[in-house]
């Protein structure tokens, strides 16, 4: 019996033995596990839970480990969730906390094209402790995504038609580069043209333009053109009257600004006047001449030929004695009056007016 009453004793023992030994295994194995695990936090935030279609959000990774851990990330390319994309992600940025930690940061730029709540499912990480292969997880997140309204007021409406694409207001900018561009090419079109048309024409591009001519210059000299040409003597008096007249009012016009060339004589005279001319000597001689030329360019009068000649040099005189003149300083202060024929060749014809009224050439 007492032999019996061991062997049972016994038994039991054995087998009571093994099993708490198995079970202190099994406890230190999960305690030393959730003590690794406890010094790994791995944490997702995400800037904004509510999107509209299309919208972009940031979602954060961030993990703190101890030293000594060589975690492996999921990894993901283009989707997290079938819904939501991946535009762009960073690389693993490290941090020092000190006391033997650090901080990893990654961050995902998102978004999505279908309205609806998305579920974020946490990030995984495993790592290696000793033989045994441990994974960490993040916490879960939502994104909201919501579509742009576009509901029709009247709700009854059920069929509606989808807006339109709208064009964005035309600013100066955006057309200025057209703009110079087109210019910058007109003119060097036009440059282009102007220079094979001189160079053909043997002629310089860049021609230097001259000082403008004193009025009573350009007067005598087409004068003297007038009389070398012998166009009255030719029969032609119309024509001369017509070129006489026409080399006064533009000499009239260059030397008192007066529109002469616009005007009839009646109205060139009456101009003169109402300027201060008060020479009536030269106001007679001028009148002189534009009474014979309207008879001769509109009433067909052949005046003779002593008044053709009386004209010309009328002309003469005219512009001799209204000619502006300048003045330089002499050098005891005195300003003395010089004519400004005397700086430029020309012919001087002086005439002299008897008091019978006739004209001599002296």
């Amino acid at each position: 019996m007492n032999a019996d009453y061991k062997y049972t004793v016994v038994q039991p023992a054995s087998i009571t033995g093994r099993l708490f030994y198995g079970i202190l295994l099994f406890i230190w194995l999960i305690f030393g596990i959730s003590t690794v695990a406890q010094d790994i936090e791995m944490i997702a935030s995400i800037d904004s839970s509510e999107i509209l279609i299309g919208d972009q959000t940031i979602l954060h990774l961030e993990v703190i480990q101890p030293e000594g851990i060589d975690l492996s990330f999921q990894e993901y390319r283009d989707t997290i969730t079938e819904k939501i994309e991946i535009l762009a992600q960073s690389e693993m940025d490290t941090v020092m906390l000190g006391e033997n930690r650090y901080l990893l940061k990654r961050d995902f730029l998102i978004t999505c094209f279908d309205s609806g709540r998305y579920h974020i499912p946490p990030f995984r990480a495993a790592y290696k402790d000793g033989d045994l292969l441990t994974t960490i997880g993040s916490n879960p997140l939502s994104l909201t995504v919501i579509r742009v309204d576009i509901q029709p007021t009247d709700t009854t409406d059920v069929i509606f038609d989808i807006k339109l694409p709208y064009g964005a207001p035309l600013r100066f900018r955006d057309v200025a580069p057209y703009v110079l561009g087109g210019i910058l090419l007109i003119g060097a079109v036009v440059f282009v043209i102007y220079y094979l048309k001189k160079r053909k024409m043997d002629e310089p591009v860049l021609r230097r333009i001259k000082p403008r001519e004193p009025a009573h210059v350009i007067a005598l000299r087409e004068l003297d053109k007038l009389k070398a040409g012998k166009i009255w003597q030719q029969g032609r008096i119309k024509l001369y009257y017509t070129r006489l007249t026409e080399i006064l009012r533009i000499y009239i016009e260059d030397r008192y600004n007066i529109l002469a060339m616009e005007q009839t004589s009646a109205e060139t005279l009456n101009s003169l006047l109402d300027i201060g001319f008060n020479d009536n000597r030269l106001y007679d001689m001028l009148k002189e001449i534009f009474v014979h030329a309207d008879l001769a360019k509109f009433a067909r009068v052949k005046p003779l030929p002593n008044e053709n000649e009386t004209c010309l040099l009328s002309a003469y005189v005219f512009v001799n004695e209204t000619k502006k003149t300048w003045q330089k300083e002499e050098p005891g202060g005195e300003l003395e009056t010089v004519p400004e024929e005397s700086m430029i060749n020309q012919a001087d014809v002086t005439v002299n007016r008897n008091r019978d009224g006739q004209k001599q050439e002296v």
